[in-house]
């Protein structure tokens, strides 16, 4: 088996799934052969990974790309991992690759006779960037993060994968909703290391909200933000952890670095979580959101949007809540609740570890192992 991630295993949100996809396979007994831009040092054996160095064209290609529209840099990326992994894939039996990162190495792969899984980590392309249009017009902006070139590769990857790799029913429902036929989607949810983030109370009764992730407009940190402002609630902390990448969102956070009820952090989230009261993740688009079961490992409520493909893993008062996208309403009432109810947080914090129990690395590893031996069987006959 390929496994092709254009990202460093074990880092931010595509390496650390790309690494736990790895960790299945391996751990599974796959002959695993990973193509990807880097790794962290023990996380798989050295002769398992074929390690891309993009970065003399990077110096070279992003700052172009960059000029041509926001999303430039990274379609660029995407699109110079897939087409040097696409050169570099050999034979294989089956290749598993992320999406906007596949469409050249599936080709390769189809002339090698390999059967093909796509990883759709987001809902359908379209309704994405419809999402995308809807917030940049709210706050008067253009939505230039996706390109129509972006959309039609993307769409010609559902189109040409055998198989597609959902993992959370927001996904699976979209790709359907847009035409995707749903015999080719398997539904497989993620896991989460359960070692690393682990139950802790904290130490103190001030009662802190977490946001964790990039600050921008499709996590929705804006209508956080609001929330927070509204509620003013006593004896709390907003903690924001994560970075700016947009001239648009730094002017928005620009009151809060200094206010006395806010801060701000970044590096490892497991301390954030281990301090938190609740964890808030937002987003208008999201199609799963690692962080949510991070949070709830750590025995950390979450509230979530129902655009936020986590919310599979909340039970709706039990150990967190899910609201509609874009209301600040909602989002107050549930901070203020929360707040008032420090009792019933506590058995929320039970709630939230044994949920997020259910998504072991064993867990996805069975099932993960499963379906991927039984495709390869069916694509050998």
């Amino acid at each position: 088996m390929t496994l092709s991630v254009g990202a460093p295993l074990g880092t931010l949100g595509m390496g650390q799934g790309g690494y736990k996809i790895a960790r299945a396979l391996y751990h599974d007994g796959a002959e695993l052969r990973v193509i990807c831009t880097g790794s962290q040092p023990g996380l798989l054996p050295a002769e398992c990974l074929q390690i891309l160095d993009l970065r003399p064209v990077e110096r070279v290609l992003l700052p172009w790309a960059s000029r041509l529209w926001s999303g430039g840099a990274l379609a660029a990326m995407n699109n110079l991992f897939d087409w040097q992994a696409s050169r570099q894939l050999g034979p294989t039996d089956l290749l598993y690759a992320y999406s906007d990162q596949a469409l050249w190495t599936m080709r390769a792969a189809h002339r090698h006779g390999a059967v093909t899984v796509l990883h759709a980590a987001n809902t359908h392309i379209r309704a994405m960037v419809g999402e995308l249009h809807t917030e940049a017009r709210l706050h008067g902006l253009r939505q230039g993060w996706v390109s129509t070139w972006t959309v039609r590769k993307v769409e010609r990857e559902y189109a040409e994968a055998d198989w597609i790799r959902v993992q959370s029913r927001l996904v699976r429902d979209s790709l359907i909703a847009h035409g995707v036929p749903a015999e080719k989607i398997l539904f497989i949810p993620p896991a989460v290391d359960l070692e690393r983030f682990r139950w802790a109370r904290p130490a103190d009764d001030v009662f802190r909200v977490a946001f964790v992730g990039s600050f921008d407009l499709r996590k929705g940190i804006h209508y956080l933000l609001r929330a927070w402002d509204a509620a003013a609630l006593p004896r709390s902390e907003l903690i924001l952890h994560g970075g700016a990448g947009s001239r648009f969102m730094n002017r928005l956070l620009a009151p809060y670095r200094s206010r006395a009820d806010v801060r701000f952090r970044g590096g490892d989230p497991a301390p954030t979580y281990a301090e938190a009261s609740v964890c808030v993740v937002p987003s208008i688009e999201d199609g799963f959101a690692y962080v949510v079961l991070e949070a709830l490992a750590s025995g950390c409520p979450v509230i979530v949007t129902e655009q936020v493909g986590a919310k599979d893993a909340v039970r709706d008062g039990e150990n967190g809540y899910v609201i509609p996208a874009r209301d600040v309403t909602a989002l107050r009432d549930r901070l203020v609740a929360l707040h008032r109810m420090s009792e019933r947080r506590h058995a929320m914090e039970r709630a939230a570890r044994a949920m997020a129990e259910r998504y072991s690395f064993a867990a996805e590893q069975r099932a993960l192992g499963t379906v991927l031996r039984s495709i390869g069987a069916r694509h050998a006959m």
